[in-house]
């Protein structure tokens, strides 16, 4: 048989093998049809000297020579690739963008280009994703566009002939060619292959840990249906299973009996053909932890350890992640850095390495190592701010972690930092563009992006609830709560008729805040049980209406789904898809429930968010119901519309550019109601706005800047610059659509727009609240009138014109100064609302 093959092989002539490549077909398949090996065809085409030649991109269009070229390959004989004679290294990037695998590796490869150039080596970045920065033609001195597959990064090796290859800094992809790469006799900088390999291979790892006596799940290795059935059966259900060698936990699945693993071997093999069925025992109810460290073979440092807030069985990069881990025991954390240390030793790491802890009661297990850059470097790098990446590549040239101290003074233990912030990274999902995909996470990864949040004294409710702001998850201030608990979230394990009182004061907390609650039965049960006033609401398949009925009907603006077990996750598919379709929020886990609850409390004390959520969570809320309908226009008396302090408001605007008529409604609170005062005083058409192209005028109205008259385009420069934070009006002004019926009453304006007025009451003004109110206004329009006076040299006499006005309403300066203290907060609020707010239009706008 041998002998046949090489005859075979023998017949084969240089004009026959470039034939056959210039065609496009490489050396894995060349060998698959002459029955011979990938090792075997190489060895052929270089003896037939038949190799790649590289074209050139000119990044300069001719203009100039190109210093920073990029290269593809092809089967000619012109070689346009000019090989320096300068120390080079080459990095190998991530490939294609796809879960699990995205431009945080990306980040990791830029960074890692910098600092090899800073360090003196030229850089040859190997990738083949257009998407990314490392393929922008400035970042490295040489790109090549290339596949990242053995026979093509060797092509690149062979005619380069660089002093290393960097593979750990582009996720799994490069990971998985470094045994080959070591074999074909390339110098991998950093940690070895065989080394990648112990920490891979579940079982050669798991001999690991056992000589360093640190625990871990129970785990097996399966190559058969049988196999896995007889390993799962020892181990116990639930089980985690998973091919190996796979990024993001693709094809990754929680087992719970025979009839589940049958299923998930009939397919999960063929994912990774090569490699065996990792089945570990899936620990419920834990916690998750990820460490970020830096390694030179001996000393380790901790950079960062992060604290999940979902639990274990969830994708790391699924869960929102907090650094520092805030609310963990020091000896919990202590435990985590000596485990940290004693593996990246025993492992022989070089660089970077990423470790993933679980904790369920009180005892640490590790899930993985990855020895190579992990997706949330680039967030430790963010949130502590500290070169990591550079400090890899120094490590990986052969430096020690005490000479790099002296260069990098926070490179230290993170527990040494005191750090004076908080950072959160929360990942977003695509579910809005899939919006019948589940939304329950599990250990296969789904977000395909992800935010992070700062917020400075350790502050977590603010941190997270920018996050949650930021990645799309909404959470509100106000409405109903849908609550749908499995058992283990609603009662103590070892005793199931004794209530969990963490879950039991968290739902009393969003009582408390104001929230009305909504309960499936088991749910409802359990709350009514512990005191806690809720109403009881129909699963699916139970009677109407139903929860999906509710969340559709907007009469949920929070829903907290916990399922546990397959058949509750299959059960709960339809929440899924209708908060996805109601853009509702949600959480589906009782730790992102609670970590919700900081946020909103801190949310009402902050406001910090008021001006985004009011752009899309109120303004833009349908089925709102409204009682006594105002006019607002020009003649309006003051003193009708200071009936109530508090009022929802439906303005409706038809855009003469759009075509349409606009609905929106805002929550106006008291203290805007000065402001308001103040324009009726002044006779502003507050609605009115010129709708130029270009939304000049718009976005002019939104700085706070009104003119007082008619609005026409000669006057827009001749607006006067006053504090009116009517940042509510921009999302209905831009020809934002909302879901509001048309008002029954409006009022025309001369721009053609219309509007109405509509408010609930909820709390008269006194006497004095109106008394100051109108005092206020006439202070404020004493106030911009000093402002247009000052081009006419006109001089006020403040204190007299103050004393005349307090006179005029039976105020005293005393009562006026106490209301003015007690409205104070407010307006400072709105002022800051409104600073965020004109931000986030200029964006809009751009």
């Amino acid at each position: 048989m041998m002998m046949q093959k090489e005859i075979v092989l023998t017949k084969i002539t240089p004009e026959i093998m470039l034939r056959a490549k210039s065609l496009g077909y490489s050396d894995v398949q060349l060998a698959y049809l002459l029955k011979s090996t990938q090792a075997g065809i190489r060895q052929l085409r270089h003896e037939l000297n038949v190799f790649p030649a590289y074209k050139s991109v000119d990044t300069c269009a001719a203009e100039f020579e190109a210093t920073t070229p990029y290269y593809y390959s092809t089967y000619e004989t012109h070689n346009e690739a000019i090989i320096s004679k300068k120390k080079k290294i080459i990095i190998l990037g991530g490939g294609p963008n796809r879960i699990g695998q995205g431009i945080e590796f990306d980040y990791c490869c830029v960074k890692a280009t910098q600092a090899f150039k800073k360090i003196g080596y030229e850089t040859i970045m190997i990738n083949c994703n257009p998407e990314t920065v490392s393929t922008d033609y400035d970042i490295s001195d040489k790109l090549y566009f290339e596949p990242l597959s053995f026979e093509d990064v060797m092509g690149i090796i062979d005619a380069e002939k660089p002093y290393g290859v960097v593979i750990s800094f582009g996720g799994q992809t490069p990971l998985k060619l470094s045994v080959e790469l070591e074999k074909a006799g390339v110098n991998i900088l950093g940690t070895s292959s065989k080394d990648i390999d112990v920490a891979e291979d579940r079982k050669k790892f798991g001999e690991v840990l056992k000589k360093l006596q640190i625990p871990h799940p129970k785990y097996g290795i399966a190559y058969t249906q049988t196999d896995a059935l007889s390993v799962a059966k020892e181990i116990g259900y639930p089980v985690l299973v998973r091919p190996s060698y796979v990024l993001g936990g693709r094809a990754m699945k929680i087992i719970y009996n025979d009839a589940g693993m049958k299923n998930y071997v009939a397919t999960a093999l063929h994912v990774s053909e090569e490699k065996p069925l990792l089945i570990d025992s899936f620990l419920e109810q834990a916690g998750e932890f990820d460490v970020d460290a830096v390694s030179d073979g001996n000393s380790c440092v901790v950079i960062g350890i992060m604290r999940h807030i979902e639990g274990a069985g969830i994708h790391s990069g699924d869960s929102t992640t907090v650094l520092p881990p805030i609310d963990t025991p020091k000896p919990i954390l202590k435990q985590i850095k000596k485990f940290t240390k004693k593996i990246a030793k025993s492992l022989n790491v070089i660089g970077l390495m990423n470790i993933q802890f679980a904790v369920q009661k009180d005892k640490i297990y590790v899930l993985e190592v990855n020895p190579r850059a992990s997706r949330t470097v680039p967030f430790v790098c963010k949130a502590i701010g500290i070169e990591m990446i550079e400090i890899a590549c120094h490590l990986m040239l052969g430096k020690k972690i005490p000479a790099l101290t002296k260069q990098y003074s926070n490179l230290k233990d993170c527990d040494e930092l005191n750090l004076k912030h908080i950072c959160v990274k929360e990942p977003v999902f695509p579910f809005s563009r899939f919006d019948h995909s589940g939304v329950f996470l599990g250990p296969e990864m789904k977000s395909t992006g992800e935010v992070m949040s700062f917020a400075e004294d350790i502050n977590f409710g603010e941190a997270f609830f920018k996050a949650a702001l930021a990645s799309g998850n909404k959470l509100p201030n106000s409405g109903s709560i849908l609550a749908s608990l499995n058992d283990s979230d609603k009662y103590i394990q070892e005793d199931k008729t004794k209530s969990n009182m963490e879950t039991v004061k968290m739902f009393k907390a969003f009582f408390d805040l104001g929230f009305d609650l909504i309960a499936t039965s088991g749910t409802a049960q359990f709350l009514r049980k512990n005191g806690i006033e809720c109403k009881t609401v129909f699963k699916s398949g139970e009677g109407r209406p139903n929860v999906a009925d509710i969340i559709q009907r907007g009469r949920v603006q929070f829903v907290i789904n916990t399922p546990m077990g397959e058949k509750a996750r299959f059960d709960e598919m339809t929440i899924g898809a209708a908060v996805i379709q109601s853009k509702v929020s949600y959480v589906t886990t009782i730790e992102a429930a609670k970590a919700a609850l900081v946020g909103i409390t801190q949310n009402r004390k902050k406001s910090f968010d008021q001006a985004l959520q009011m752009e899309e969570s109120e303004i833009l809320t349908p089925n709102v119901q409204l009682n006594d309908t105002l006019h607002w226009n020009k003649s309006l008396n003051k003193l009708s519309l200071l009936q109530t302090l508090t009022a929802k408001v439906t303005v409706s605007f038809k855009n003469p550019y759009m075509n349409h008529t606009v609905n929106g409604h805002l929550t106006v609170k008291k203290n805007n109601f000065l402001f308001l005062s103040l324009a009726a005083f002044l006779g502003i058409k507050v609605f009115d706005a010129y709708f130029a192209k270009d939304s000049m005028w718009v976005h002019n109205v939104f700085e706070g800047r009104l003119f007082i008259g008619e609005t026409t385009p000669e006057n827009i420069n001749k607006m006067v610059k006053i504090p009116l934070p009517f940042f509510f009006f921009t999302t209905t002004a831009l020809g934002i659509p909302t879901w509001n019926t048309a008002p029954k009453e409006t009022t025309k304006t001369q721009t053609g727009f219309q509007y109405t007025w509509q408010s609930n009451h909820s709390k008269i003004a006194s006497k004095d609240d109106k008394n100051f109110i109108q005092a206020y206004s006439e202070v404020m329009l004493i106030q911009v009138k000093e402002e247009i006076a000052k081009t006419k040299n006109k001089i006020f006499n403040k204190q007299d014109t103050l004393k005349s006005i307090l006179k005029k309403y039976n105020l005293t300066t005393e009562t006026y100064k106490n209301k003015l203290k007690e409205y104070t907060e407010d307006i400072k609020d709105w002022m800051r609302i409104q600073d965020s707010a004109t931000a986030y239009l200029k964006r809009q706008l751009k």
